[in-house]
């Protein structure tokens, strides 16, 4: 006991030498274990993870004939909620909506569409899709006809769009196409001695894209004219356009099909001026001579053309609007 204490009181660096080996032993044991990270028994210990990259992928209903709603996509399959999207494309097209649409697309609306998604974290990825707008077909299979029976009739279809064959066909069977239904300007011939309407169509073959076929339709009326009734003097008058166009049913006694007469009208010196009259004329008994295009037939009577301006009210400055007059003006 007496020599502890000696050490301990009389060499002040024996106790430090003493223990010095026992701390270098403890530290080689301690650095010759695998790291394993310093922590507080009572709680786990805190992992930190980098954020993770944004994955996206667009799509769309495309392709698509214009006029028809674009319904584009974006879908997410990495990355950290929420997500904000941010939508680019053709004609100034934007839009922050995840799925969005566009309305009533025209051909200028085609091209690439872009969207970039940004998640909760700052990362972002982008994507993007291809939209095709086709032009749509038309076709126009020309004005109604009324056409003498058993007449041929040059047909003159028109297509347009997209299309670039079309095809004829008809309501009423055993006619012909010359020199096929194919040919846009067809001669169609109906069934011998057929009477009544006939409805031609005219239907495009193509695209084959995303727009549909187009068709058209006109009506051949065929008929042959009765006996030919005009009425007695035409009182016609000029409007506000000052010419009006004779038409066969307004010198006639019953309704015709106006396609089927000719009608031409006769100054007093007997000079033809076809079918208008003008203000040139107005205060004139002028002839019209109506002939039946299937027969030949003809018959004639007088037109007189008067000028009616239409009723003019002019309310008194203190009262309100009195009774209607009338005023006939003749033009020089």
């Amino acid at each position: 006991m007496r020599m502890l204490t000696s050490l301990f009181v009389h060499g002040k660096h024996s106790l430090a030498w003493l223990l010095f080996p026992i701390c270098l032993f403890i530290a080689a044991q301690a650095f010759s274990r695998p790291f394993s990270g310093i922590h507080d028994a009572g709680h786990a210990p805190t992992v930190t993870t980098a954020p993770q990259a944004v994955t996206v992928t667009a799509g769309s209903n495309g392709p698509l004939c214009a006029g028809a709603t674009l319904n584009l996509t974006s879908t997410v399959t990495a990355g950290t909620m929420p997500f904000i999207f941010a939508w680019s494309g053709p004609a100034g097209f934007t839009s922050n909506a995840q799925n969005p649409s566009r309305p009533n697309t025209l051909l200028a609306h085609a091209g690439t569409y872009t969207v970039t998604v940004t998640d909760g974290t700052g990362m972002s990825g982008t994507a993007s899709v291809n939209v095709q707008i086709d032009t749509p077909a038309t076709a126009d299979a020309g004005p109604d006809k009324a056409l003498c029976t058993g007449s041929q009739h040059p047909l003159n279809g028109i297509i347009g769009g997209s299309a670039t064959s079309a095809t004829w066909s008809a309501s009423v069977g055993g006619g012909t196409f010359l020199p096929s239904p194919q040919v846009l300007n067809a001669t169609y011939s109906p069934p011998a001695g057929y009477m009544g309407a006939i409805i031609m169509t005219l239907t495009t073959n193509d695209p084959a894209g995303p727009c549909p076929a187009a068709s058209d339709q006109m009506v051949l009326n065929y008929a042959t004219p009765g006996a030919l009734v005009c009425n007695d003097t035409v009182y016609i008058s000029i409007g506000q356009s000052c010419s009006v166009v004779v038409t066969p049913d307004m010198a006639l006694e019953e309704d015709v099909f106006d396609d089927l007469y000719t009608v031409t009208l006769f100054t007093p010196q007997g000079q033809n001026i076809g079918n208008t009259i003008t203000s040139q004329y107005v205060g004139v008994v002028l002839t019209i001579r109506i002939q039946d295009n299937c027969s030949g037939n003809f018959c004639i009577t007088k037109a007189l053309v008067e000028d009616y301006l239409p009723r003019v009210c002019i309310p008194a400055r203190t009262s309100s609007c009195p009774a209607w007059s009338t005023t006939i003006h003749r033009l020089t």
